[in-house]
Formats: structure tokens, sequence, C-alpha cells
């Protein structure tokens, strides 16, 4: 199949795969879904099995080796990653069109973020699409696809691209990290089905560091009894820049951890399985209402650094709210 080796998505490389067979390609796509789960690496398979000189994406032929090395004359890519996408590129776009193929079977466009065209870029864009060639396919690729023109949305064949499955995830980080289950779990929860991310996780902090930022709120007295712990733990996260949101990420899952605790879930559903001892006994002073509580308080933190807020302040705040017992709300 032309998606081999290719994880999860079975919906969408059936559709595709089908189209392929009886010569059924749509003139324009959109792959919409969250980031990181595999929509631009099926998008290149794609292309490449529709160029393919043997209409199987072998990797051997010429159309193939240069698709996948970015240096095809048939095609045309754009990356929102890098920057919004002007008119000007799209004008490129459209100039590259009137000519015929010069290789492949037909001209190919393929646009990574699509959704950072601007809004006169994709006016411009429309047009193209609303008169497409017959030796033209284009495959638009975004995690944010009600920014794109409703106009163009109509005009592509939306396949949708669901997160990957968590155990997927963690097969593929033993597989390729050599990691060992536990830290595979923990990072495969943290990428929330992204294996671009879980790629690009700190391993190491989540390895040693989880344990020691968890033990350390764990450990911290109720406010009302003393108020300098806390201040001394947040200048520490605030001086190691570095891992922030892994710190704030761990948290939540570590209370996550305690509801379902609470709730009376096996420990098997666990993401901390590996600190049930730490877990078991911080559930002993926290109540459904109040473990509730601080995961919003998690959450508001998040929005406040996502607006700017000082961190340090924001972390004496938000460790005095953990640290509060259920009997003090």
């Amino acid at each position: 199949m032309f998606a081999d080796g290719i994880i999860g998505h079975l919906r969408p490389k059936e559709l595709l795969g089908k189209a392929l067979a009886h010569d059924r390609i749509a003139s324009a796509y959109l792959f919409c879904g969250p980031e990181g789960v595999g929509k631009l690496l099926l998008a290149r398979a794609f292309l490449k099995t529709c160029c393919c000189d043997h209409r199987n994406g072998c990797g051997e032929c010429g159309n193939c080796r240069k698709l996948e090395h970015g240096g095809h004359p048939d095609l045309v890519f754009l990356d929102g990653g890098e920057g919004p996408i002007k008119i000007e590129e799209v004008r490129l776009i459209q100039k590259h069109l009137r000519f015929h193929p010069f290789e492949a079977p037909r001209k190919v466009c393929l646009i990574n973020n699509a959704e950072a065209m601007t809004t006169a870029a994709q006016s411009a864009f429309l047009k193209t699409l609303e008169e497409p060639r017959d030796n033209t396919l284009f495959i638009l690729v975004s995690a944010q696809p009600d920014a794109l023109l409703p106009t163009i949305r109509s005009r592509c064949q939306t396949l949708n691209f669901g997160p990957l499955p968590r155990r997927e995830l963690v097969r593929q980080l033993m597989e390729q990290r050599g990691l060992d289950e536990p830290e595979a779990r923990i990072l495969a929860a943290v990428a929330n089905g992204s294996m671009s991310k879980a790629l690009d996780l700190n391993g190491e902090f989540f390895r040693d560091g989880r344990r020691q930022c968890l033990e350390e709120v764990a450990a911290l007295p109720s406010p009302e009894e003393n108020v300098l712990p806390h201040f001394q733990l947040s200048r520490r996260w605030t001086d190691q820049k570095e891992n922030r949101q892994a710190r704030l990420e761990a948290l939540q899952f570590f209370f996550r951890d305690l509801l379902l605790l609470l709730s009376g879930r096996p420990e098997s559903d666990l993401i901390n399985a590996d600190l049930i001892d730490l877990l078991r006994s911080r559930a002993q002073g926290e109540t459904v209402d109040s473990v509730l509580a601080k995961l919003a308080a998690l959450r508001e933190t998040e929005w406040a650094l996502e607006a700017n807020a000082n961190f340090q302040l924001t972390a004496d705040l938000l460790l005095m709210q953990l640290s509060e017992t259920a009997s003090s709300r």
C-alpha cells in the first residue's frame, strides 16, 4: 500500500488508496487535524504515488527521488510554518501552473500550514481552485481549517485526521527511542496523539525531573502554615527556564491521575503508574472537588503565561493553590 510505514489514520489512507486504485484522484484535497499526527507525511506519500513512474511510490524512479528531495520541477511546496503565505507566492503558483508538466503526469502543489495564507492570498488561490486544469493536484494541510475561506474548503475533498492512538505512540517510542514502557507511556500521554511532539519532548525531564518536580510540590506545606517554601520553589523554577512547560504538563497529568484514583479507576489507567505510592499518599488529603480546583488553577496558569504574565508571581500563586488541603477550601 502507498502509505505503508505511516502509523494510524486508517480512514484517510483507505480513501486515498481507493482513489489511486480507481484513478479517481480529486483536483484538491484538504488534510486537516491536530499538529504532528502525520498529515504532511501522508500528503507526501500520496503525491509521490500519484507521480511515480510505476504508480506505487517506489522511491526508486526519477519522479519519486526528486519529490522526496523537494527538487521536482512539477512540484510547488509552500510552508506557512515559516511565516505568512502572501499573495505574491500564490501568484508564483499560478504562473507555474500555466505550463504543462515537465516530467510527472501532473503538476502538484502542496501547501503545509495552509491557514497561514493571508486573506489576499486565499482570495487569489480560490481563483486557481475554481478553474483547475486536468493535470493539476492541490493538497492543503492544516491544523486550523476554519481559518481558510469556506469557499476554499468547499472546493477541496476534506480528509480528517485524529490524534494517534496512545498505545501506538508508546510502541513507536519504545522502538525508535529505545525507551522502557513507563517512560514511553508518559511521553505518549504528554504528546496527546502527536508523534512529532512525542519525539521532540525532553525525555530526560520526564524520566528524572518529573519525579523531582512532583515530589517537591507534594512536600509543600499548606500555605496557612508556611509560604516560604512556595516562594523558594517558584524562584528555582524561574531560574530553570528550559522546563517550564514540561513542569506544568507533568503537574496536570499528576492531578489527572489523582482524580482517576479518587474516582475508583484501576491503576492501569494511570499515566504516572511508577509514582503510585506518591499518588496514594496525596489522595488521602484530597477530594474530587479539591483536585478539580487544582486542575483549574493549572489551566489558568497556562492562560496567564500565554498572555506574558510574570512567571515567578504566577508560579507563587499556583504553588499555593496546589498545596491547599481539601479541608482548607
